[in-house]
């Protein structure tokens, strides 16, 4: 299990954001948004690998979920997934109620983190979905409609 997620640093007001991933996924997205907006608090990380202990894995994220202020958010990689299934029993088992997004990606944590001051918990959900999906884009349909033709092959 790789964890990022220091209790004792958390800023009160300021809510949470949790990326639970596999493998190395969660760090590596968190590290790279601080190249791009520099260190941020409060945001934590929860990689999930072969033959850990998903008990553990689940108790983790929940003390930091459970320590950092109203309003946190779970941004997960995949829908089905073993954290996406370890945050669901967390959930069935909680009467809290408990925003959170699969598909976690770059643009998505980076609009986390510059927006969670403005909207949490729900709203922020609700507004990374929509970030998400805008920010998928078929380059070479981009490319066609301005009247432009590429081949695609040249480039690898």
């Amino acid at each position: 299990m790789i964890v990022k997620f220091a209790r004792e640093k958390i800023r009160p007001g300021l809510p949470g954001i949790i990326v639970m991933s596999h493998g190395p996924l969660a760090m590596a997205l968190i590290e790279t948004a601080a190249m791009v907006l520099g260190d941020s608090e409060n945001v934590a990380a929860f990689s999930v690998e072969a033959n850990d202990d998903l008990e553990e894995y689940r108790n983790a994220f929940t003390d930091a979920y459970e320590n950092l202020p109203e309003g946190t958010v779970f941004l997960i990689d995949i829908y089905g997934g073993t954290p996406y299934n370890q945050l669901m029993q967390y959930i069935m088992h909680s009467d809290k109620e408990v925003p959170a997004v699969t598909g976690v990606n770059l643009g998505m944590l980076i609009e986390a983190i510059s927006n969670r001051d403005s909207i949490s918990g729900v709203k922020l959900i609700d507004e990374l979905e929509d970030v998400a999906k805008d920010g998928i884009k078929n380059i070479s349909r981009i490319l066609e409609a301005a009247g432009r033709s590429v081949d695609l092959r040249r480039y690898r």
